[in-house]
């Protein structure tokens, strides 16, 4: 690993940041990474949408990258086919994020250790207004975290393969996008299957 590698990605956010709104409470954007990535890896995206007014929230899915915890302990990657790893285990942990967002929205503090939060970050979101994106695992995860849970309101797939087992089933009446390049309608036939199901 190089130096600059080691550093991650440059940005103009940074840890414990206030939270700057003007009275309106902010919409809400969860994102997934996808198989063996980081949710590093997207920062350019996630910033870009912190700058239109959003809370761009990203979750380190545990055993499928490195996550790291607030007393500074790294958990790392298994490889292990028993490993909660699977989209649906990815559209469980966003579940449980969109759970913290409620109760941040209503003025409660969720960290287990009840840790200060940043400035004006309880009571500034809007649990009404979210949404949720992923790319590759992570948007297929998105596809099943918005199927299973109305509090998403929309969603993106940025290239999900939409594999799951059991399929991905039922009608999606909400807007979800599904951005592909490898995983293509004309040559994914989960994918076909998927883009069939929605009515949003």
């Amino acid at each position: 690993m190089t130096a600059l590698a080691s550093r991650g990605p440059l940005t103009a956010g940074h840890v414990g940041a206030p939270v700057r709104w003007s009275g309106r409470r902010l919409p809400v954007v969860v994102f997934s990474h996808g198989a063996h990535s980081h949710q590093g890896d997207h920062t350019v995206m996630v910033q870009e949408l912190a700058s239109h007014g959003y809370a761009a929230v990203t979750v380190a899915h545990q055993y499928d990258t490195y996550t790291g915890f607030p007393d500074g302990r790294v958990a790392v990657p298994l490889h292990d086919r028993q490993a909660p790893t699977l989209p649906g285990d990815f559209a469980a942990d966003l579940r449980f994020v969109l759970d913290c967002v409620e109760q941040l929205a209503a003025g409660c503090n969720p960290d287990v250790d009840q840790r200060e939060l940043p400035a004006g970050l309880l009571g500034s979101l809007d649990p009404r207004r979210m949404g949720a994106f992923g790319w590759s695992k992570g948007g297929t995860a998105t596809a099943c975290a918005t199927l299973a849970d109305e509090r998403i309101r929309a969603g993106l797939s940025l290239d999900g393969p939409m594999q799951m087992n059991p399929p991905l089933a039922g009608d999606l009446d909400r807007p979800f996008m599904m951005m592909t390049a490898e995983f293509t309608r004309a040559t994914d036939p989960e994918a076909a299957a998927f883009w069939s199901h929605l009515r949003g």
